[in-house]
């Protein structure tokens, strides 16, 4: 019975640490992670392989003040900027948001009529 539970174990982690040994490059050169005013600091995001096999950012992204608090944080689909942006001071109070289509800034979400509803 031990020996098939050590079986399943084995199995789980290389499994796991197999996917997370996937290609992968920083967060800033699969996608445009650029914002205006600059922000510098840690970003976390998730990525996987674009059509040509390079790596995207895609998913949930966040990037981090020297204070550790969250400094702007979004999705990514495909490599581009998608949906609602938020950017936070380094006290964590909100100080903008943007909404993207396919990294296209559209507008301010306060505008939005899908928002209004």
């Amino acid at each position: 019975m031990p020996t098939r539970y050590l079986l399943c174990a084995a199995i789980f982690l290389f499994t796991f640490t197999s996917c997370a040994s996937t290609r992968s490059r920083p967060c800033f050169n699969a996608g445009d992670t650029k914002w205006y005013p600059p922000i510098t600091g840690n970003m976390e995001c998730f990525q996987k392989p674009g059509k040509d096999g390079l790596m995207v950012n895609h998913g949930n992204f966040r990037q981090w003040h020297s204070n550790g608090k969250v400094s702007l944080e979004g999705t990514f689909e495909d490599g581009k900027k998608s949906g609602l942006w938020t950017q936070y001071d380094d006290q964590g109070e909100k100080i903008v948001e943007k909404w993207f289509e396919h990294g296209i800034e559209r507008s301010n979400p306060s505008t939005r009529t899908e928002q209004k509803r």
